[in-house]
């Protein structure tokens, strides 16, 4: 009997330790998300490691420090121009912008990324489509969005994540002035 009791108690042990483990295994497998091998969140300087092509400044030094750079490049075997938004130091958006083609060369590339996207991501978590078609991916905290329209002849495609939430500063001192 305690045999049995001993047994019985390993296999709820284990089908536990399996079932704590199952979401933590799903949650592994949402990897970041890049565009020509950047994320939000990378430094500047990294920039210049995947850019592979000479980078052009689109905005520098803008409000709050926020900077846009761009350069030629690919995503998913699509050519086109990425564009970098940049805060102080940082990352924070990467945006592909396609070629510009025919409305219908353009629908059928469309097409063929969302397929594309859906084999990486899954399915898309928000589709829109009226003039505009919009059609969203969530991974873990990245967001990558594709946007054109109809009778289009570019699209986008945005990856950003959500900014951390920023802590106001403590109030500054005011220091009485000597002799007063």
């Amino acid at each position: 009997m305690i045999k049995g009791l001993k047994f019985l108690f390993k296999g709820f042990f284990i089908a536990t330790l399996v079932a704590a483990m199952v979401p933590t295994l799903h949650a592994q497998q949402k990897k970041p998300l890049d565009i020509h091998g950047l994320q939000p969140g990378m430094i500047t300087r990294e920039i210049i490691l995947h850019s592979h092509a000479p980078l052009d400044t689109v905005l520098w030094n803008g409000e709050d420090g926020a900077n846009i750079i761009a350069f030629r490049g690919a995503y998913l075997s699509d050519s086109g121009q990425v564009k970098v938004n940049v805060n102080q130091n940082t990352v924070t958006q990467i945006s592909f912008v396609s070629e510009e083609r025919t409305p219908e060369e353009n629908d059928r590339i469309v097409q063929k990324m969302i397929a594309s996207i859906t084999t990486l991501l899954g399915k898309p978590s928000d589709q829109y489509h009226n003039v505009y078609r919009i059609v969203t991916w969530d991974s873990g905290s990245e967001e990558l969005t594709l946007t054109t329209t109809d009778r289009g002849r570019l699209y986008s495609i945005n990856l950003t994540a959500p900014h951390p939430m920023s802590t106001p500063g403590p109030d500054p001192v005011r220091v009485p002035k000597a002799g007063k």
